[in-house]
């Protein structure tokens, strides 16, 4: 693997992470909003999941 492509792949994982801390700073600071987060955070786990097993089924071609 090339190094511009690690970093293509690094870029949305930091960007990620970044916004689950962002996510669990304002269920820190507001539990109110734990709720409609969690279930956010499920669809996007759902997402990613998906978007995975397809880049996993074209790469293997």
């Amino acid at each position: 693997m090339s190094t511009l492509a690690a970093l293509v792949i690094l870029l949305p994982v930091l960007v990620s992470l970044m916004a689950l801390l962002a996510l669990a700073y304002a269920v820190h600071r507001h539990p109110a909003l734990a709720a409609p987060i969690k279930v956010a955070v499920a669809g996007a786990v759902l997402l990613a999941t998906v978007v995975g097993r397809l880049m996993a089924a074209a790469g293997s071609g």
